[in-house]
């Protein structure tokens, strides 16, 4: 009985062996036929197994032999039986369905051969190709790499065959790292500015098989910080950087992948001393508090203020002396000196003595301390107080004191108040006129009068450009004599005969006209003001008119006469620029028809003001009505009602960095912000007028 094999392998012989063992038998006994050649493909694509069927030949079995063999071997088992076992088991394997596919599959191959040609593709990084019956594959290069066939560089696109040596060559670019060190405009930081580097790798993108490929490449850019630690230092120390370098900085700026600004030294601040400064041993200020209940349970609303004092004796303030700073260095090792230190400059006045070389002042009367600082100058007196109980009239007389004074009365018309101090009056001011150096209360009301509160820095501040001009042209006139001087024919005996006063009328005749006229003016204010004025503005006042206007030959005898009075003038026009503090105020409840004057704050208490004219070098604050008149307040303005239903114009001003707070205007009531202004023509309420950043006046 024949039998029949289908066996497969990679090539036909190995499929006939497989078949002759499933038989077990020889070549010689079956008969073979090949029903598939095998076939390799291209490049693994579409191979396919050798299949062959192979059958045993009929009249021989598969282990038939001789007679004359059968009498030499041994009975051997039916190798039929053993055949037909095997087929059975090879029927029971569960094989998945998905295997049974196997040759299809191959066919499958070997249409993707067929579809491959006449194309190229990228596999890993090189190209592939395969030659078409009609048509050639094609290749464009792309910016960044190079495309070389057979070995010669190919610009633009070209066509590629499987005889072709294919070579890509990509350009790697390399970007140095940069860097620089620079140092602070102070000197006191050295910094690296590190911007690492980087290298771009270029490769080869896979693609699938196409007529024509333009390649594409993955770009892959890496980092790179290069800095040399040892070139750092040695530009560091180029740059003559020897103070406070960190090291450890340097090392982290080399190794960073971001780069950036890296503080590799740093020097060393100097450190400010202090300035000379009182320090007082007692009370000085006022201390304002609420309405006190007497031992009885009523009230006492006259001990609102509690007044600071001292006895004879005491220490009024200890000067301290200026303490140096600590100088500093640079990172390139040059020394910062500190800012200058300077010192308290302290005078007394009545009542007060300087002690311990300059370093106490010391109270040689009882009474209230007074002091006034003006930058870094101080001065220190004990002033009394003065108590008048009844008017102030014709009776009276003016009351002019050193101290403060307190009036129980009335000041009638026509009558002065003036002291150096503080001034409180109990009852109503009628067309008079108050001054004080520092503080006024009334209790009453002010009825055509002018009250003037820090007197003496008003008149200061109003002096500071007539003071400024005259230092301008004293200068001039010295540089105008010392050229007379180096003049050939200008002879020392010249000066002797006819006197430096000789030549300075003749100067201020021909060159310096003005001059007189702005001495006339200073000491005519000097003695206007005399009553709240320090003597020694009166004397260099005197001084001057004598020199300049009356032109006494005592006066100006030689060249340093001059010098001595340009020396006065810088110095009083810098005292004159230098804000006081504000220690002076108005307190009053109403006022009419009157002019009230303070360099501090006023505080209007009761019903208001009507036609009144106001300056306030601080705050202004009424808490009734402003009707009429002119107002300026230096640190703004608080008002509750300002303006008149009738329309009589009150104008409101401010310095352009300050404000005007008003509930509620009335017509006619201007309000002006440095330059900017309004005019409210209705009623108008919840005002805050202020500039914003563009310089325009805002409202609300």
């Amino acid at each position: 009985m024949s039998r029949s094999v289908v066996s497969r392998g990679k090539d036909v012989q190995e499929a006939i062996a497989l078949a002759l063992q499933l038989l077990n038998t020889q070549r010689d006994n079956v008969d073979i036929e090949v029903l598939e050649v095998e076939s390799k493909g291209l490049w693994g694509i579409g191979r396919k197994p050798a299949v062959v069927k192979v059958s045993t030949r009929e009249g021989r079995s598969a282990g038939s032999t001789s007679p004359a063999d059968s009498a030499a071997l041994p009975t051997a088992p039916d190798k039929t039986d053993a055949f037909e076992e095997l087929v059975r088991t090879i029927e029971q394997l569960e094989i998945p369905e998905d295997s049974l596919s196997s040759v299809p599959e191959r066919r499958d191959s070997a249409t993707a051969a067929r579809h491959a040609e006449g194309k190229v593709w990228v596999r890993n990084g090189q190209i592939y190709c395969k030659d078409g019956i009609n048509k050639f594959p094609t290749v464009t290069p792309c910016k960044g790499a190079v495309l070389y066939k057979n070995g010669e560089p190919v610009d633009g696109s070209v066509i590629v065959t499987e005889n072709d040596t294919l070579r890509v060559e990509t350009e790697r670019e390399v970007t140095p790292t940069k860097w620089e060190i620079f140092l602070s405009p102070d000197q006191l930081k050295a910094i690296l500015q590190v911007k690492p580097g980087s290298i771009i790798e270029r490769k080869l993108l896979d693609q699938e098989p196409a007529d024509h490929l333009d390649l594409r490449l993955e770009e892959i850019r890496i980092r790179k910080n290069d800095i040399d630690i040892k070139r750092v230092l040695d530009r560091a120390a180029e740059l003559g950087i020897v103070q406070g370098i960190n090291h450890a900085e340097i090392v982290r700026a080399c190794e960073s992948e971001e780069g950036g600004e890296f503080v590799i030294a740093v020097g060393r601040e100097p450190e400010p001393g202090i300035d000379g400064y009182l320090e007082f041993m007692v009370d000085v200020s006022e201390q304002t508090s609420g309405p006190r209940e007497r031992y009885n349970g009523t009230i006492d609303y006259r001990e609102k203020k509690r007044i600071p004092s001292v006895k004879k004796g005491e220490v009024i303030a200890i000067v301290r002396p200026p303490r140096e700073g600590r100088p500093g260095l640079t990172v390139t090792g040059v020394t910062l000196l500190p800012p200058p230190v300077r010192a308290m400059e302290v005078k007394t006045g009545k009542g007060a003595v300087l002690m311990e070389d300059g370093m106490k002042v010391v109270a040689i009367e009882a009474g209230r301390p007074h002091v006034q600082i003006r930058g870094r100058l101080a001065k220190i007196a004990v002033l009394e107080k003065l108590y008048h109980d009844d008017d102030v009239d014709m009776r009276s007389g003016n009351i002019r004191f050193t101290g403060d004074v307190e009036i129980f009365g009335n000041v009638e018309e026509g009558m002065e108040v003036s002291a150096e101090g503080d001034i409180i009056l109990h009852k109503n001011v009628n067309m008079a006129k108050i001054t004080s150096g520092n503080s006024i209360e009334i209790l009453g009301n002010v009825i055509g009068s002018e009250v003037v509160a820090g007197k003496s820095n008003l008149f200061i501040a109003e002096m500071s450009l007539l003071l400024g001009e005259m230092a301008v042209q004293i200068r001039q006139i010295i540089t105008a004599v010392e050229q007379l001087y180096r003049t050939p024919a200008f002879k020392t005996a010249d000066i002797q005969r006819v006197g430096l006063s000789s030549l300075i009328k003749i100067l201020l005749e021909s060159k310096f006209k003005a001059f007189p006229g702005l001495v006339k003016q200073f000491y005519e204010k000097a003695r206007e003001n005399k009553q709240v004025l320090d003597d020694e503005w009166l004397e260099f006042a005197n001084r001057l008119y004598l020199g300049f206007c009356t032109i006494h030959p005592n006066e100006l005898k030689g060249i340093e006469d001059l010098e001595r009075i340009k020396h006065k003038l810088n110095e009083l026009h810098q005292f004159s620029l230098t804000p006081p503090d504000p220690n002076a105020s108005i307190h009053l409840p109403y006022a009419l028809n009157s002019q009230i004057y303070c360099s501090g704050d006023i505080v209007v208490t009761g019903q208001g003001c009507y036609n009144t004219r106001i300056y306030a070098g601080g705050v202004l604050k009424v808490k009734g009505f402003l009707r009429g008149g002119d107002i300026y307040a230096g640190w703004g303005a608080e008002i509750t009602e300002a303006g008149t239903k009738g329309g009589v114009p009150t104008r409101i001003v401010v310095p352009h960095d300050r404000s005007i707070i008003i509930k509620l205007a009335m017509e006619d009531t201007v309000v002006q912000v440095g330059k900017k202004q309004h005019k409210f023509l209705q009623e108008t309420r919840n005002i805050y007028a202020r500039l914003d950043q563009n310089n325009e006046l805002l409202l609300f």
